[in-house]
């Protein structure tokens, strides 16, 4: 009876529903470019985490166009992952009443039924959906899995899954499955299984099911073998097509069902397109044997510079010494200062120059303060490129030796340059390039060899490269470039040969080699270059030789066509020098002369800028000026793009969609972005926020969910302390306090939450709860700070709270009305340094009252910006102070100070307290002076000193969780009150369900109970992943006695890994933390090898069985079910 009154609502509205009304706007009109607008904005955001702007975008489309059932169907899928079910059923109404007949809804509503917990209702669903389209393999999936296993419905399906989703490897997985719990393996599908190509382990696990001889023993090892085959991309990929994630719940429907769809591809090429030449950059300047267009970071359009023998020079007649440059790779522009202003690196014959722009007119050579020897300025270089190759924030430099071949200059962050050894390559080279060519998330170096070999590096992290196998070996090479040619979301290698063929070379997984052109110029020393000159939204190609180049326009089917006769310039570039939005083409002609083509064109197409930028020049400096290394996204209507960030103007071309609904950045330092509503050539400035900061808790105060504090935010895994050190785990217990009134019972029960909302995976091995009793008007605290060593895991019982009497900052001014008081108005005088979480040296001055006893403790109350991996290997290179703990010191009698604690440590995350014990202390009659000294941005909203009181008066229960389960959520609300306060999640507000993260790969914990795993500290934990949550609930207890006041105090075990690039091993999830290894240094190898895993193997098949991995956020806005990219 439950099951049939939850599914009557969506029979009830659709009823209710009336019809009628026209079937929407009409193409080509104002109003149908706004629901197209609008429509794939809503799905982009969908996608990318921003419930509320796609709810907005959603419900716009319904009001222009009601009759529209796809952006129904997405408010119903957005409210289902939102777990707002009832709001769901409306929507899914409508759009069933819209359309009864369309497969995707129908699997959606049998999501729905599922969600509601009625399973005739879903069969129902799932059955309609597959007589409409017997092809919509996840409803056969689903379906098949809900009948009884052998039943002749079953039967059937399976036979008509299998011709829908021919070679699928998780089908085959599934007749599997069901041949054995039938009592009969069958054999030849298991020999098809190992058919395959799978990595290490999977065919030994398939003779281990083949030589199972009982059916028990049948069971575990089919189970084992779903769990290895999930750790498979092949089989990852194939089981996506046919089941949606748990987390994702479904897909949007991202195309229109009633109305007409934009078109997916370019535009036609312009066939009809002019390049002449600009008369206005006709010079005699001959000879040149370098010239390039260089935006130097500021509202103006990029700047011409070219170089003979001597000298280097602006259009308007400026000019500066330069070192015998010659070639395609001679000059490069870089911010290497961090000064938001783009300088110029030159490498010639005569050695490498740097000249820093000081303004628009004026080039200084600062070559010699680069604390390079003279060896390295004056050697001879063929070429140079600028690359953040350690990924802590700064750009370095590549250079071409000409005698010794590849070397690397690292960029130390303060003005200075010190050679690094990252590549292992035994020649010159001629070509490089630099981008995520495997898409695991950070970028690759692909390499011209001076043999004409690619030598394609993957990046390891942490400075570490190893080779990648060459999918064109035995082809000579003339040049190498990056693109996403075919639009797909992958960037590729595009290589030409020396006999004209132009190659894409597409890595990762599924390597692959296209022929994209036969008959191209292939004369020695040929250069490639792409950019969309006609702005129809496809790639374009110039091949650039002595003297000549020769422009291949990419047509609206994606294959490359010939533009007529070749120009009769080398090409050196293709920037939007003269107005913005227009690509030129900028070479040197025959007789060496500086010449510049623009481009005509009839067509009228569309286009849009962007311009990187990290946040500020200071305070931050987590990513490089312009984020070169990233890369940008963009979605205008079905035509989806991706490029890397080389320069700081990134152009795309749109075609017929007049406007990019929505761009997605991904910052070098892995942070994600996504901008809507952007205007043509707008600057998008990174978002400063915390991308790991260990789980946040939460709890229930009596009327609603609300954010306490972090938690287990002292046992990192894999920090780096600088370039060669990782910091070992010194505790993995952290105790936090949760005072009375934010934790209140509610039906029987004390509802303690604990989410994980940011780029890391949290191991929680054990959960439980202190109820604290103690005598009113006293106070409980827990020492919450990080330090070495860790401070005392102790309840500290005090007197109430004595107000500090002054306090000033190390400039003497009075802040004492900031700080008086818990308010949630923080201290900040000390300004920003150039790294997040450090600043200058300062203090704040403290007054304590005269009343305060010799035994007590300083409570500071307060929060801590923290560094993280590449900000700590960032600041260990070069003159960079390193991060300081808080040190206290106290005033003497004659005035002077001493220091008493040196080394406190630092508040161990968001809204903490301090326990600084000032028995120490030398007291004498009268008020105290002390001093608080650090260089760490600590934010202090709250001081005052408390005696210490016998703890013998407290009563403690120590209670394990009545229940735990793991589920996934999504993600809060950040609010930001201002720069000086910490970021805080509201609970009640989603801001989406989307993944939003690159997660860490691997295993995680299944969602539902989890409660065994949390009982005591053993090394059997829940793996959580960004977007999951934990809910705790510990049986209530009696009120405290009349006498008493009740507070808690949480106590978690266990480690936090992030992605942050640096972090080690921050790819995956692996190796697994033990309380026996602290230290963290050992190389993941085979899972099975894992002394963990060793111990408890079967977690892995009864709790760790969700596998996550990328995918999903590499594939960005390529949204799945659309046209194969050729």
């Amino acid at each position: 009876m439950y099951c049939m009154r939850l599914t009557i609502p969506i029979i009830l509205v659709t009823l209710m529903l009336g019809c009628g009304g026209s079937e929407g706007p009409s193409p080509g009109s104002e109003e149908y470019t706004s629901v197209v607008s609008a429509f794939y904005a809503g799905v982009s955001a969908m996608e990318v985490g921003e419930d509320l702007r796609a709810n907005a975008k959603l419900t716009l489309v319904t009001e222009l166009a009601p009759r529209e059932p796809a952006a129904w169907s997405n408010l119903a899928l957005m409210a289902m992952r939102r777990n707002e079910l009832d709001v769901a059923t409306g929507h899914l109404a409508r759009a069933l009443q819209l359309d009864s007949t369309n497969s995707e809804i129908l699997l959606l509503a049998a999501a729905h039924a599922r969600m509601m917990d009625d399973d005739s209702a879903q069969v129902r669903y799932l059955r309609r959906a597959v007589s409409v389209d017997s092809l919509n393999v996840r409803a056969l999936f689903e379906l098949i899995e809900l009948l009884p296993e052998g039943s002749d419905e079953s039967s059937s399906l399976m036979n008509q899954l299998v011709t829908a989703a021919p070679g699928n490897t998780s089908v085959l997985l599934k007749r599997l499955q069901q041949s054995a719990s039938l009592g009969t393996l069958d054999l030849e599908l298991l020999d098809e299984l190992s058919s395959y190509a799978w990595g290490e382990g999977v065919n030994e696990q398939i003779d281990l099911l083949r030589n199972s001889a009982q059916e028990e023993d049948t069971a575990i090892q089919m189970a084992i073998l779903r769990n290895i085959l999930l750790s498979e991309p092949q089989y990852r990929q194939d089981l996506a097509e046919v089941r949606v994630s748990i987390e994702r719940v479904g897909d949007p429907v991202t195309r229109f069902i009633r109305l007409l769809n934009p078109s997916s591809s370019p535009a036609p090429r312009d066939d009809s397109l002019q390049i002449v030449v600009d008369q206005q950059m006709v010079t005699s300047d001959s000879s040149q044997e370098w010239i390039s267009a260089i935006a130097l970071g500021n509202a103006a359009l990029p700047a011409i510079f070219y170089a003979g023998i001597d000298s280097v020079r602006t259009l308007r007649e400026e000019a500066w010494e330069a070192p015998r440059v010659s070639g395609h790779d001679a000059g490069v522009g870089v911010d290497y200062n961090f000064d938001f202003r783009t300088d110029l690196v030159l490498a010639g014959a005569g050695g490498l120059r740097l000249l820093r722009q000081d303004s628009l007119e004026q080039l200084t050579d600062v070559t010699s303060e680069l604390n390079l020897s003279t060896a390295l300025t004056g050697a001879a270089y063929t070429g140079v490129w600028a690359a953040d190759i350690d990924l802590e924030g700064d750009i370095d430099l590549v250079l071409n030796d000409s005698e010794s071949g590849l070397l690397t200059l690292r960029n130390n962050g303060d003005g200075t340059f010190e050679r690094a050894q990252w590549f292992s390559v035994d020649s010159g080279i001629h070509a490089f390039a630099w981008a995520d060519l495997d898409q695991d998330g950070d970028p690759d170096a692909a390499l011209m060899d001076s043999e004409g070999g690619l030598r394609v590096l993957a990046n390891e992290r942490q400075g570490r490269f190893i080779s990648m196998p060459n999918p064109i070996e035995g082809f000579t090479l003339l040049d190498v470039t990056v693109s996403d040619s075919n639009s797909d979301g992958r960037i590729e290698i595009l290589a030409l040969t020396d006999t004209g063929q132009i190659l894409r070379v597409t890595l990762g997984n599924e390597p692959a080699v296209d022929v994209l052109f036969e008959a191209a110029l292939h004369a020695a020393g040929a250069q490639l270059l792409t950019g969309d000159l006609d702005n129809n939204g496809g790639t374009d190609i110039v091949v650039s030789t002595m003297g000549q180049s020769q422009i291949l326009l990419q047509d609206h089917d994606y294959a490359f066509y010939s533009y007529g006769a070749t120009v009769d310039l080398e090409t050196y570039a293709l920037s939007a020098t003269r107005f913005a939005g227009q690509l030129d083409i900028v070479g040197l002609s025959a007789d060496r002369r500086p010449m510049r083509y623009g481009i005509l064109t009839s067509k009228g197409y569309h286009w849009k800028q962007i311009q990187p930028r990290a946040a500020q020049a200071v305070g931050d400096q987590r990513i490089n000026s312009f984020g070169i290394g990233g890369e940008v996204e963009i979605r205008a209507g079905l035509l989806y793009q991706k490029q890397s960030i080389t320069q700081p103007i990134v152009h795309f071309g749109l075609g017929e969609q007049s406007l990019a609904d929505v761009a997605r950045i991904t910052w070098p330092n892995g942070s994600v972005q996504a901008e809507f509503d952007l205007l043509s050539d707008e600057i998008v400035s990174a978002t400063q926020r915390l991308k790991g900061s260990c789980p946040w808790l939460f709890t229930w105060n009596g009327e609603e969910v609300t954010f306490v504090t972090d938690f287990i935010w002292r046992s990192p895994l894999g920090l780096r302390i600088n370039a060669q050190e990782t910091a070992g785990v010194m505790t993995t217990e952290d105790w936090v306090k949760i005072k009375g009134d934010q934790l209140q019972p509610r039906d029987g029960y004390y509802d303690v939450r604990i989410t994980a909302e940011l780029w890391e995976t949290h191991f929680f091995d054990h959960v439980s709860l202190m109820v604290v009793d103690h005598p009113a008007g006293t106070e409980i605290f827990v020492d919450e700070r990080f330090a070495f060593p860790p401070p005392e895991l102790k309840i500290h019982l005090t007197s109430e709270l004595m107000p500090i009497m002054g306090a000033w900052n190390d400039r003497g001014e009075d802040i004492l009305e900031i700080v008086l008081v818990q308010d949630e108005r923080y201290a900040d005088f000390f300004g920003r340094g150039d790294y997040q979480g450090i600043t200058r040296d300062h203090y704040l001055e403290v007054e304590i009252n005269e009343e305060t006893p010799q035994d007590a403790w300083l409570v500071a109350r307060g929060w801590i910006r923290p560094t993280d991996s590449s900000i700590n290997v960032a600041i260990s290179q070069g003159a960079h102070s390193p991060p300081s703990g808080l040190r206290l010191e106290a005033q003497l009698r004659d005035g002077s100070w001493k220091v008493v604690h040196a080394n406190l440590g630092f508040p161990s995350g968001k809204s903490k307290t301090v326990l600084i014990d000032l028995a120490p202390v030398a007291r004498s009659s009268g008020a105290q002076r002390l001093r608080l000294h650090t260089n760490m941005e600590i934010y202090w909203d709250a001081l005052y000193t408390a005696a210490k009181l016998d703890d013998s008066a407290l009563q403690v229960t120590h209670m394990l969780p009545e229940s735990a389960n793991l589920r996934y959520r999504g993600f809060s609300v950040v609010n930001e009150e201002d720069r000086s306060s910490p970021e805080l999640p509201a609970y009640d507000t989603l801001s989406g369900t989307a993944q939003i993260w690159r997660d860490l790969v691997g295993y995680h914990t299944r969602f539902g109970d989890v409660l065994p795993l949390l009982e005591q500290v053993d090394d059997r934990y829940v793996i959580m992943n960004a977007g999951d949550e934990m809910l705790l609930q510990f049986t209530e207890m009696n009120p405290a006695a009349t006498d008493q006041e009740r507070d808690f105090v949480l106590i978690g075990d266990g480690w936090v890994k992030d992605g942050d690039y640096n972090t080690t091993f921050s790819k995956t999830l692996r190796p697994l933390p033990s309380h026996a290894d602290p230290t963290y240094d050992e190389i993941p190898g085979r899972l099975k090898d894992d002394p963990v895993y060793q111990r408890y193997s079967s977690d892995w098949l009864d709790y760790h069985t969700r596998y996550v991995a990328p995918e999903s956020h590499a594939k960005g806005f390529a949204f799945p079910n659309e046209r194969e990219n050729p």
